[in-house]
């Protein structure tokens, strides 16, 4: 009876800590998602989503308490990497690794988790969107470009995608 009780309480607070994720409050989100996970160690969902809180609320600490940002910074890598130490070919935990590293301001392994991303789910466009942003923020247009031009390949009526590579052609004329 208690192990039930206890996955109940770790899913009631894992569900409060979410909700505080989408409401713009990391900090808090942290929190309850880091109680969550000790009371459900191994649980990969709940690592993953610590993941993305811990780099959310390491990026909102960043000027004012560098030691508890960059202490925050790791735990979320920790949290990621035990992630994939337990489910490393699961979409889902891949496009939050994507969302952590981009949070924490890891380019190339925002574009390392992207390229996984894109070998696990090949047709799906977004991540190949997703990479073309990143690509065309580092100034690698004519990659940005290529990319851009396989999301529209799978996706022929993806607006956003033909309007960023609007963007980037009319940049480079």
């Amino acid at each position: 009876l208690f192990s039930i009780f206890k996955l109940w309480y770790a899913d009631t607070i894992f569900a409060k800590g979410q909700k505080a994720s989408e409401l713009g409050n990391p900090r808090r989100a942290y929190n309850l998602l880091s109680g969550a996970s000790e009371l459900r160690a191994g649980e990969p969902f709940y690592l993953s989503e610590l993941g993305y809180a811990a780099a959310a609320a390491a990026a909102s600490l960043n000027d004012t308490d560098a030691t508890l940002s960059a202490q925050l910074k790791d735990e979320a890598l920790t949290a990621t990497d035990m992630t994939f130490k337990i489910s490393p070919n699961n979409v889902s935990f891949w496009r939050s690794a994507v969302r952590t590293y981009f949070e924490l301001g890891l380019m190339d392994q925002t574009l390392k988790a992207l390229d996984k991303l894109i070998s696990l789910a090949p047709t799906d466009p977004k991540p190949y969107y997703n990479k073309a942003l990143i690509l065309d923020s580092l100034d690698k247009k004519e990659a940005a470009i290529e990319v851009l031009r396989k999301a529209i390949e799978l996706k022929p009526n993806y607006l956003e995608a033909k309007e960023q590579l609007d963007e980037i052609n009319s940049k480079s004329n």
